[in-house]
């Protein structure tokens, strides 16, 4: 999926944004997962001088979407560039609005993000959220610079096509 203003070639993505153009490598999410795709998906946030951006980048992860498409999506629902989202009024219409459905899953609040993926469907995608952020777990591994860590789960949602 490419937005007006972009030219997509072989392997990269080219946006013009503010008169300025940088090339975003296109991600390929059939050989990158865990560390390595989020490495993947940092490196586009970088490239597109973002911060505050997890929402977008387990957006992305989650629907296997680009990280410029992911970060459309959420800026159509009211994300500035360099701000965080909520969840309710954001996150969710935008994964809806990629063509994806939400199922929130119960009984994981509390668990930590580095005892989470034992708890859950290793074949099933998830948006996690946590006190102020927000990840994904997919194929069994967390996507995020949480992964290992103790931060406590607020809420589960499986990303279903």
């Amino acid at each position: 999926m490419f937005f007006q203003g972009q030219d997509a070639y072989i392997g990269y993505m080219r946006l013009e944004q503010h008169n300025t153009s940088r090339e975003i490598e296109m991600i390929d999410y059939k050989t990158l997962n865990g560390a390595n795709l989020f490495k993947a998906l940092d490196k586009a946030s970088s490239a597109m001088g973002e911060t505050n951006d997890c929402a977008v980048k387990a957006l992305a992860a989650a629907t296997e979407n680009q990280y410029p498409d992911a970060h459309k999506a959420l800026k159509v629902f009211g994300r500035r560039n360099r701000k965080g989202t909520y969840f309710s009024h954001m996150t969710k219409p935008a994964v809806k609005s990629l063509g994806y459905q939400l199922t929130e899953v119960k009984g994981h609040k509390g668990v930590t993000i580095n005892r989470i993926p034992s708890h859950l469907d290793s074949s099933k995608t998830y948006l996690i959220q946590t006190a102020r952020h927000i990840l994904c777990v997919k194929n069994g591994q967390v996507v995020d610079w949480t992964a290992g860590r103790r931060h406590r789960v607020k809420s589960v949602h499986i990303v279903e096509a």
